[in-house]
């Protein structure tokens, strides 16, 4: 990540969203309930606002990283979900 992320640009913070996407397609929402980042309540209450499929992983801040199966596991169950919607 470190590698190929880079800095963040302030003019990011500039731009208006005008509909975010959650709003009109699903999503999913991993809560890392170890994260010392983002309070893993606030990630709770952001999924639920989203309406996003959640699920929660004993992680820190990065699940991708530190628990690679389990997010794994859950990107390959939105595509199921997905591709059992479109069916």
């Amino acid at each position: 990540m470190t590698a190929n992320q880079g800095p963040v640009l302030l003019k990011n913070f500039d731009e208006k969203i005008k509909t975010a996407a959650w709003t009109t397609k699903p999503s999913w929402y991993i809560v890392a309930a170890n994260d010392r980042m983002v309070d893993p309540t606030l990630q709770a209450g952001m999924a639920k606002k989203m309406g996003s499929d959640t699920t929660t992983i004993k992680a820190s801040h990065v699940p991708m990283l530190s628990k690679p199966k389990e997010v794994a596991e859950v990107i390959f169950k939105a595509i199921i979900k997905l591709n059992e919607k479109s069916n």
